[in-house]
Order: structure tokens, then C-alpha cells, then sequence
């Protein structure tokens, strides 16, 4: 049995992704009754929680539980870092910008000399032609 060509390969890739991309669009189409089931109920047990004054309602079926969720963005990122800086240090979450790293490595310079570990792999992707 001979080798598949590039050509072979290519053609074959972009079949199979075609078909996972038309067969996740009618997935996702296919649930979207569902999710709008669950979304009306939620909504529905939620009211009924607000109404009560409650936090849960425990069944024999399950539990329904308020959770509170806190989305946080800088606006002003001067004073943020002013604060910070002052013995905010707790609001800091450390972690290196790929594309300052990517920068700092392509100078010459040794990640390690600032702290950082790189892992550098190379990927492959098809694009249709």
C-alpha cells in the first residue's frame, strides 16, 4: 500500500473539518430547544427563589442554588496599579504577556533571567485553497 500524497492528506483534512464544523452547527442547532428549556426554567426558579426570600429550594428531585458571580475590569488602570503598588498587592495576579515574552526571547535574552520558564512547540494547521 503506497503513501497518501500531501495533496491526498490536505484534501482529506479539510473533508473531515467540513464535515465536524457542519456536524457542530446542527448539533448546536439541535440543542438550542433545550438550552432554551433550561434557561426558561432557571429563570423560572429563580423568580420563585427572589418571590420566597430564599437562597435554595431543596427537592427530592435535586437542589436549585443562588450562586453570585463578581465580573471585575480595570477602567483606570493608573489608579489600579497606584493601589496596588501601595500594599494592594493582593489584587495582582502575576502571570507574563505571551507576545512581551515572545519579544524579550527574540532579543537573545534568557526567559530564566526574569523568572519564566518557555515551552516553545510548533503546530500545523490546513487552510482550504
Amino acid at each position: 500500500m503506497t503513501e497518501p500524497t500531501d495533496l491526498q492528506l490536505i484534501e482529506h483534512y479539510v473533508k473531515l473539518r467540513d464535515i465536524v464544523t457542519t456536524k457542530t452547527k446542527a448539533l448546536t442547532d439541535a440543542l438550542k430547544p433545550y438550552k432554551t428549556g433550561l434557561e426558561t426554567i432557571e429563570t423560572a426558579l429563580m423568580a420563585r427563589l427572589i418571590q420566597r426570600g430564599a437562597d435554595n429550594t431543596k427537592t427530592e428531585a435535586g437542589t436549585a442554588y443562588k450562586v453570585e458571580h463578581l465580573n471585575v475590569k480595570v477602567v483606570d488602570r493608573e489608579k489600579f496599579l497606584e493601589y496596588a503598588m501601595n500594599g494592594g498587592e493582593d489584587m495582582l495576579l502575576a502571570s507574563p504577556q505571551k507576545d512581551a515574552v515572545r519579544e524579550y526571547i527574540a532579543d537573545k535574552k534568557d526567559p530564566a533571567l526574569i523568572g519564566v520558564e518557555c515551552t516553545i512547540f510548533t503546530d500545523i494547521n490546513v487552510r482550504k485553497s
